[in-house]
């Protein structure tokens, strides 16, 4: 599939602190979860990030880690969940391989939480390439999101400038 990909990201994981970007999402997706009551969540895609620490605690909801970068959440998780979570993951996969992303990550839930980041990162890959390895407008990822999750509806998040 693409791991050698996975291999770089294991790499900065294991060299610093990366993948963290999706506690910082946590506004606009907390009440999202409040609203909608799900019993069980997955965060897909996790990195080093404590979003689903933060959802059990906030919104008292069993939140499960799964990341294949992570040796300690590399596991993928069994069975379905009520609400899936996604946030600044897809565009760190290969184009080639998104749809089966989006596919495996469907077949864990009916329903997710998608943030999708359409900008260049700040970070490059321990080979030199940009982070985000897929680039490509909302629409785009609308289409591709919307093969898989029928009612895909589009909201926006703020990232934070540059420093």
């Amino acid at each position: 599939m693409y791991g050698d990909l996975i291999d770089q990201y294991r790499q900065m994981h294991r060299e610093r602190a990366y993948g963290t970007t999706s506690v910082k999402k946590a506004p606009y997706i907390l009440p999202y979860i409040q609203l909608l009551k799900p019993r069980t969540v997955v965060d897909y895609g996790c990195g080093q990030s404590s979003l689903a620490e933060l959802i059990s605690e906030r919104c008292g909801v069993k939140a499960t880690r799964y990341d294949p970068a992570i040796p300690a959440y590399e596991k993928r998780p069994t069975g379905r969940c009520d609400l899936l979570i996604n946030v600044d993951v897809l565009e760190h996969v290969p184009e080639d391989a998104i749809d089966g992303v989006v596919a495996d990550m469907a077949q864990l839930s009916d329903n997710a939480i998608i943030i999708v980041d359409t900008r260049p990162a700040s970070t490059l890959l321990p080979d030199g390439r940009n982070a985000h390895v897929t680039l490509r407008p909302v629409q785009w990822w609308m289409e591709r999101l919307a093969g898989h999750y029928p009612h895909v509806r589009q909201i926006w998040v703020q990232r934070r400038p540059a420093s």
